[in-house]
């Protein structure tokens, strides 16, 4: 059994120039408010099959939230997330 940590970080800047093709007055419309900062800590495991006799298998969970954001304009923020995988070599 083996556990996992791991931050992750991203900047995003603003969008620069013009789409013709994207017009219109909702918020999505506006290059302002895209981007921003976000910083995410994610923690969690991994169970190889030796423990139950597959030593082909293992099987890995994570799950993470945001401790920082800060977002440009009015954005749907990011709640949390998480992640699960089965793994068989071959």
């Amino acid at each position: 059994m083996t556990a996992t940590f791991r931050a992750s970080g991203v900047t995003q800047g603003q969008i620069s120039g013009f789409d013709p093709q994207i017009l219109g007055r909702a918020v999505p419309t506006n290059p302002a408010f895209y981007g921003g900062q976000r910083v995410e800590l994610f923690g969690g495991g991994v169970v190889s099959g030796k423990l139950i006799g597959v030593d082909a298998a293992s099987v890995a969970f994570e799950a993470g939230l945001p401790v920082y954001q800060n977002l440009n304009g009015p954005q749907i923020a990011k709640n949390w997330q998480a992640g699960f995988s089965f793994r068989l070599k071959i």
